[in-house]
């Protein structure tokens, strides 16, 4: 979640920037360095508790304080604004149960 919204806020930006460049053009530019970027940014965008909370399973004795894990409810809404905003096939009519099956997609191994 913390890296998919950057992402389509990329694609927005630059088919704002110009209007011929349509979805796939950007898609296709995007590049080992973006996907550094944005990893970097999501992992500025995770929590010290949420990374607490991960050591749970493995090591209990380490936890402080576990208050569970957060939601990621309202990432996906701000997703499915962007991708809204990107339009096009597959895009406009965005739900948001579809962006949490991309983001679970990503939780097998």
């Amino acid at each position: 979640a913390m890296y998919t919204r950057p992402t389509f806020s990329r694609i927005l930006t630059a088919m704002d920037a110009d209007p011929n460049v349509n979805m796939m053009e950007c898609w296709k530019s995007f590049n080992i360095a973006d996907c550094i970027t944005y990893i970097k940014q999501a992992m500025d965008a995770v929590s010290p508790e949420t990374v607490n909370a991960c050591w749970r399973n493995l090591w209990k004795d380490c936890v402080n304080d576990f208050k569970g894990f957060p939601t990621i409810d309202k990432e996906v809404e701000c997703i499915v604004q962007v991708a809204r905003q990107v339009g096009g096939e597959g895009f406009v009519d965005i739900l948001e149960e579809e962006i949490e099956e991309l983001i679970e997609g990503h939780r097998e191994t």
